[in-house]
């Protein structure tokens, strides 16, 4: 039963993952996917028992977090700008 369940949530979590990716762009999916490795993370730390803490180990579990989250958003944030035209590549004639 348990295998059954395992294979059911693995083609829903897949389904929804292409869902996603169909509407909205690959890099949003991706930055979504960034947030929920996140709260996964740090739920497991909570809630799952094996988490031994110390001030290091968290600080470092934290920096990591932090890193995959800035390069997410920042690489959504060069997605999402407007693609600038060079002044000096455009034709004279073209200018106006």
């Amino acid at each position: 039963m348990q295998f059954l369940l395992s294979c059911f949530l693995g083609f829903l979590l897949m389904f929804a993952t292409v869902l996603c990716s169909h509407y909205n762009s690959a890099l949003t999916t991706a930055v979504v996917g960034a947030i929920k490795n996140v709260s996964v993370a740090y739920i497991g730390m909570l809630v799952g028992g094996d988490y031994i803490f110390s001030v290091l180990n968290f600080v470092g579990l934290n920096i990591c977090m932090a890193g995959g989250l800035r390069y997410s958003f920042l690489t959504l944030g060069s997605q999402l700008k407007p693609n600038q035209t060079d002044e000096e590549n455009v034709p004279v004639d073209m200018k106006s």
